[in-house]
């Protein structure tokens, strides 16, 4: 993210799991709200209307969904397939804001500052994964 000019927002996921026991495949959907950038201050804030953040110290703070999936006793899942729906690419004119380090029960030694981690100096993605199940 040396250069950060671009943000990637995936708009919708389609899973499908064969099922060996019942022969068919379950789809499962997972789908974001259009994406909010609140540019305000130091930092971007990206808001696609979950409640989870990624938040490793240093890297920047982005939204995420998980889905659990259950399935009777004795299904056999032969494979997962996941195709990305349509995704949008924006201009972004501040860098994602960094996820703080960990507060400790006792609030001892608290260091609430967010400071930018490796990843704001390299090209590679993050994160480096779509999906990880």
């Amino acid at each position: 993210m040396k250069k950060l000019v671009a943000l990637l927002i995936i708009i919708c996921f389609v899973i499908t799991i064969p099922n060996k026991i019942e022969g068919r495949a379950e789809e499962i959907s997972i789908k974001f709200e259009e994406a909010v950038v609140n540019e305000e201050g130091d930092w971007a804030e990206i808001d696609v209307g979950c409640k989870d953040i990624l938040l490793r110290e240093g890297y920047p703070m982005l939204p995420y969904k998980t889905k659990v999936i259950t399935f009777p006793f004795g299904t056999k899942i032969n494979g997962i397939e996941v195709k990305t729906g349509e995704i949008i690419t924006r201009q972004l004119n501040k860098k994602i804001q960094p996820a703080p380090p960990a507060i400790p029960l006792n609030m001892e030694n608290v260091e609430v500052e967010a400071k930018e981690g490796s990843i704001y100096e390299s090209n590679e993605a993050y994160p480096s994964d779509w999906v990880k199940y």
